[in-house]
């Protein structure tokens, strides 16, 4: 028994250690692929769908599709990578939701939280109760797929998990796929575990420029609380053994992330289509107006988005440390 719990241990550590990136190769030649099958298809006579149907997509796309969103629902991400790093090899055109289903799993605190991940497929049954053979089939190989490559979230680093969201989010790029703010979420959360907080505040950066992006108070939350020395795992938990010294630079920038995220929630982004008039129309306003010379947040404006409990404590904790009272 004690041998074959070691095999086990030795088994899912070599499971996580081999997670390895995708060859730039591949990913080169999947991007020219796809953009050379966007070309063909805009040249394609008829009108085009802005979404198609689901039996115009090929079956491939669909079992891709599937497997990774099982791969949500099992919290495995050693197999989603494994499909994912299939697909790219096959030229396997993916859908912009597979690859907001990737970084969410990255991420891995939803599953924490909630015990789910966004992108998880909803239990079909049959009115009878009972499953047909080929549903019985499909369930036996998911299963067993997934006990080949099934690693405990806890064995994969977070500094692995950061370089596969890193690595699928320059692939976005190069498609031309813009991010939700649930993405972005994911992506600074995972460059502020790790400590790469240039990453973090170049993810911000994009993320205040993509008009699809609306953002939210998560968004800005894990960076906040890094600078202060927090380090979390999801949504108001603190990993205490892991926490950073507090330092007056740490602080000082955690209120210039609380700065930007009042500049940014209360009106466009820059990337609104008449963000330049708006935004001249304010400046305007704004040197007509007499200002406060202390006024740091816009003392009189309410914003849209406040910090919760949650970051307070991160800022009154770094600021009673540093013995900063103002």
């Amino acid at each position: 028994a004690i041998y074959s719990l070691t095999r086990s241990m030795m088994g899912d550590t070599e499971a996580a250690s081999s997670l390895q990136r995708c060859d730039p190769r591949v990913i080169a030649g999947y991007v020219q692929f796809c953009h050379s099958a966007s070309a063909a298809d805009a040249n394609k006579p008829g009108k085009k769908r802005k979404k198609p149907r689901t039996k115009d997509i090929p079956p491939a796309v669909l079992e891709t599709r599937r497997k990774i969103q099982l791969c949500c629902r099992d919290n495995d991400l050693p197999l989603a990578i494994t499909t994912f790093h299939s697909a790219l090899q096959n030229n396997v055109k993916l859908e912009a939701q597979t690859f907001y289903i990737l970084l969410n799993l990255c991420d891995g605190t939803f599953a924490e939280r909630t015990g789910v991940h966004v992108g998880t497929p909803r239990a079909h049954t049959n009115p009878g109760g009972r499953d047909d053979d080929k549903t019985k089939s499909s369930r036996t190989i998911e299963k067993t797929d997934s006990q080949k490559t099934k690693v405990s979230p806890a064995q994969i680093s977070a500094e692995c998990r950061q370089g596969h969201a890193h690595q699928i989010h320059e692939l976005m790029s190069a498609l031309n796929i813009a991010l939700t703010e649930q993405a972005y979420t994911a992506l600074v959360r995972l460059a502020s575990r790790v400590g790469d907080y240039d990453s973090a505040e170049r993810y911000l950066d994009e993320a205040e420029r993509t008009q699809q992006c609306k953002v939210k108070l998560r968004m800005y939350s894990s960076l906040l609380r890094a600078y202060c020395g927090e380090l979390s795992d999801g949504d108001g938990v603190t990993d205490t053994s892991r926490q950073r010294s507090h330092s007056q630079e740490g602080l000082s920038k955690a209120l210039k992330v609380w700065k930007r995220m009042y500049d940014h929630s209360g009106g466009p982004s820059s990337g609104h289509p008449d963000y330049r008039a708006i935004k001249t129309a304010e400046e305007k306003a704004h040197a007509s107006a007499t200002e406060q010379p202390n006024q740091l947040f816009g003392e009189g404006i309410a914003p849209k988005i406040t910090l919760s409990e949650c970051e307070y404590s991160a800022i009154m904790s770094c600021a009673t440390s540093l013995r900063d009272a103002p």
